[in-house]
């Protein structure tokens, strides 16, 4: 839909670097270029006229055209103007990975800071709120004792780093932590639902509660053909629904009113066999509202007195949020570079000026660019990109955006729905004819319905399902007629059904398993292994999804296997613990430092050089009380195989300060034939691969700012305490 859209403006005699394309990802940029040239190509030939000149004229445009990620448009800005922005002209953005080590260290800096401080009760240079706030103990003092466990601040480091990332989706980060801080001071608050947090709590406590009195409400009518249960649990049932009604209106009426209603009352009913279904409904009702009624265990004064106790170490939190974000950021102008959070908020500070909201001079002088913003994925974008797209359009009159909320799943990298759905309920309905007829002006929506790539068995399937669960309460949308996919191929009269939902008795597992016990995990396993043997289809046609593959991808590895079912698990093997990759980083580390007794021993028992446990265990008995090193040092006397491994270790230690990482292990591969080794082994082109990607890293890494062999190593090491995967 967008390349046509395109195109047909090209058509038009527009150029197509007047237009600026943005999608999600780099390869489905590079996907989109390469689809609009090949549709150029198509028109040209198809079309009378060949020689075209506008037409040709597009295709060398094309390969220059303005499209892009968010944060490669982002990039091209601030280069433009990075003395704008306060950066170095030659600024690099940093990777996740190299993000993650300069916020462990920034991170423990202020803490040290904010610790020393604390203990000597100087007044932080953060904010002096931290020792004010509470005149009888530190406020970090507080927010330490509430969080840390033991002498361990670990939690506290995930709750800081965590409460900062998530706050990157916000404009203004610093005014956004000021005006949770003046909620938490809770001046004029007399009752809970003042506050945002009682407001909430108590429209959740009151959508529960009329649920499950219509559930009762509805059970009691279902009584009339019952006669059995309805004489043994009518009156029951009937004083449930009162008490409940008695609390929604209390609701409407104050928490403390809510607080005085007290535990619903479920009274006893007199015993009858069957309708188990029936008394389900009860049983779980009963469950519901002992919940939402404990909610109002305390009275409003009784839980504002908790929020102001809370309230120092909440304060403490978020400024030590706003710290780390100040602290975190110098460091990363001191070594010029910046993070994707980064392009965004800074090419926001250069567009739109902070104190009338308006765009600036620079982001009108941009907007002139462009004739049209095209947006692929709208539904994943947050509200600085919104802002941005906003900045650099006509008062956004010039904005075309193509998504679909369904498909929304990058809340975690802080998309916001909302901003798509806002305009879904606003925009005017229009169809695709008239769209493409129509002047750009007011906002108006299109429904795409048709889907070309699943069979109509797969797509009635997947509206019944959301038909029955999407709304606006539950999804943030109603899936009505309008949502629902129709189907834009034929299935080719394919018999069966397109989908199947397969339950399997695991009543013979033992009671109390959860569900990701190794039993469960294993039933399923065969059970999938044994259905993929009866499918008629081949083996590279089945994909097996599972919500995590740590843990359990072996069972499932081993199930197919044991029915001669070859598989490949993306991931299953860690790449750090390859034999190859494990091999080469033991050799690294032992030129580094040889005297480090796993590394070493793992070295030598490699593919490089092939000691057997037998003459490892000789290596250490014939020197018991040395360190690993010094044993093969003498071993070497009289041992042709350890005197060799001695001599290339420590001719490589000497070339190793001169050389730059990723040449270095080159080199280490070269006098080691590490390389040639593991591609005999079994899998061989892939471990040769594995290599070539470490020493490629490397180079990376060497114009990150981690150089030589040390820097890369220290660089690995910090991985696997951060989490980070390879």
């Amino acid at each position: 839909m967008l390349v046509e859209r395109l195109l047909n403006r090209v058509e038009q005699q527009d150029d197509i670097d007047e237009f600026l394309v943005i999608t999600y990802t780099r390869a489905s940029a590079a996907e989109l270029r390469e689809r609009i040239h090949e549709e150029i190509m198509q028109r040209l030939a198809a079309a009378e006229d060949r020689g075209n000149k506008h037409m040709w004229r597009q295709s060398m445009l094309c390969r220059d055209a303005q499209i892009g990620t968010i944060h490669s448009f982002c990039t091209d800005i601030l280069r433009e103007n990075a003395h704008l922005a306060g950066l170095q002209p030659d600024f690099r953005v940093a990777d996740e990975t190299e993000t993650a080590i300069i916020k462990a260290e920034v991170i423990e800096d202020v803490l040290d800071k904010a610790y020393e401080k604390t203990s000597t009760h100087e007044a932080p240079t953060l904010n002096s709120k931290l020792l004010t706030l509470n005149s009888n103990k530190p406020a970090f003092s507080e927010l330490v004792d509430s969080i840390t466990q033991g002498h361990e601040d670990k939690r506290l480091v995930g709750i800081i780093l965590d409460a900062h990332a998530r706050l990157q989706s916000s404009p203004d980060l610093t005014e956004w932590i000021t005006r949770q801080i003046k909620c938490l001071e809770m001046d004029g608050v007399r009752d809970v639902i003042d506050t945002a947090w009682g407001r909430h709590l108590m429209k959740k406590a009151d959508k529960t509660a009329r649920f499950w009195h219509r559930e009762m409400i509805s059970l009691l009518e279902e009584m009339e053909t019952l006669a059995d249960f309805g004489n043994a649990y009518c009156a029951s049932i009937e004083k449930t629904a009162s008490d409940i009604n008695a609390f929604i209106t209390a609701l409407s009426k104050g928490w403390d009113l809510a607080h005085a209603c007290g535990p619903i009352e479920f009274p006893r009913a007199k015993a009858v066999k069957g309708y188990e279904e029936e008394k389900d409904v009860r049983n779980r009702c009963k469950e519901a509202m002992k919940k939402c009624t404990g909610i109002f265990e305390c009275s409003s004064a009784e839980l504002i007195e908790d929020m102001q106790a809370a309230a120092p170490a909440l304060t403490a939190l978020l400024l030590i949020v706003k710290e780390f974000d100040r602290a975190f950021s110098e460091e990363k102008l001191r070594r010029g570079v910046v993070d994707f959070s980064d392009l965004e908020h800074l090419t926001l500070s250069l567009l739109i000026d902070k104190e009338t909201g308006g765009g600036t001079a620079l982001a009108k002088a941009i907007a002139k660019r462009y004739k049209e913003i095209l947006i692929d994925e709208y539904q994943d974008v947050n509200a600085v990109q919104e802002m941005i797209f906003n900045a650099v359009s006509q008062d956004g009159g010039n904005v075309f955006m193509v998504g679909d909320v369904k498909q929304s799943i990058y809340r975690f990298r802080l998309a916001d729905p909302s901003i798509f759905l806002g305009k879904y309920r606003m925009f005017e309905e229009q169809s695709s004819a008239q769209a493409s007829a129509s002047p750009a002006g007011a906002g108006r929506k299109i429904h795409l319905s048709k889907n070309f790539r699943s069979k109509p068995g797969i797509l009635d399937a997947v509206n019944q399902v959301f038909g029955l669960i999407m709304s606006a309460e539950f999804g943030e949308m109603d899936y009505t007629e309008k949502e629902e996919l129709i189907a834009g191929k034929d299935d080719g009269g394919s018999k069966g059904p397109a989908v199947e939902l397969d339950i399997i008795d695991m009543s013979a597992a033992q009671s109390g398993e959860d569900e990701e016990s190794p039993a469960k995990i294993q039933a399923e396993a065969r059970f999938i292994a044994e259905r993929i043997k009866e499918l008629d289809a081949q083996y590279s046609d089945v994909v097996i999804l599972l919500r995590s593959i740590q843990n359990k991808a072996w069972q499932y590895a081993a199930a197919l296997a044991d029915y001669g079912i070859p598989s490949d698990l993306p991931g299953g093997e860690g790449y750090f613990e390859t034999i190859e990759v494990s091999a080469a980083l033991s050799l690294l580390m032992v030129i580094d430092n040889p005297r480090q007794d796993i590394p070493l021993a793992a070295a030598l028992c490699g593919p490089a050089y092939g000691f057997t446990s037998d003459e490892l265990a000789g290596i250490r008995a014939g020197s018991r009380d040395t360190d690993y090193y010094e044993a093969v040092v003498k071993a070497a006397e009289n041992n042709k195989k350890c005197a060799q491994f001695l001599s290339e270790i420590e001719a490589m230690r000497g070339l190793a300060p001169d050389m730059p990482a990723d040449r270095f292990i080159w080199h280490m591969y070269n006098k080691t034939g590490l390389l040639a080794r593991v591609g005999a082994m079994r899998k061989g082109e892939r471990r040769r691969e594995n290599l070539i990607i470490l020493a490629e890293n490397a180079r990376i890494l060497e114009q990150s700012g981690y150089r030589g062999l040390f820097g890369f190593l220290t660089y690995i090491r910090s991985m696997p305490e951060r989490g980070a995967e390879a």
